[in-house]
């Protein structure tokens, strides 16, 4: 009897599933089309007057000096003087723009400069953890 009953609950789930298809293809679901400004979505904000032309004069200018520099250093936020001329001292906001921007272009081009240095540094933090992982760092939960 368990067997029928087995054969009758499959065809049962086959029978729906393939009622559902049908119904599916009867009536299918309408979406509406959205219409977008295509300027908006692929606007890099590059420009002149962009939010966020400060980030990419300092991402640009941190890229240069990272594959120049022999030594990897940490963006200092609180003695950093490196701003361009043309940038007012007093636009804290920009400022604050142009170190985002500079540190990440600092750290990419250190990167890109310092090819084999970059690589072992990740192979080593890839390690520390695993490491880490298997055995903790000591302390208790």
């Amino acid at each position: 009897m368990k067997t029928k009953s087995k054969r009758f609950l499959n065809l049962a789930t086959l029978c729906l599933a393939l009622l559902g298809t049908a119904l599916l293809m009867a009536h299918p679901v309408k979406a509406d089309a959205m219409t977008t400004d295509v300027s908006t979505i692929s606007g890099n904000g590059e420009g002149e007057g962009s939010e966020k032309e400060w980030w990419y004069r300092g991402y640009n200018d941190g890229y240069k000096a990272g594959e120049k520099s022999e030594n990897r250093e940490e963006l200092d936020r609180d003695n950093f003087n490196n701003f361009p001329e043309d940038l007012p001292s007093d636009d804290t906001e920009n400022q604050g723009e142009y170190m985002d921007g500079y540190g990440g272009g600092y750290e990419a081009g250190w990167r890109n400069g310092h090819r084999l240095e970059a690589l072992l540094e990740d192979v080593l933090a890839f390690f520390t953890n695993i490491f880490y992982g298997w055995f903790g760092d000591g302390a208790k939960s």
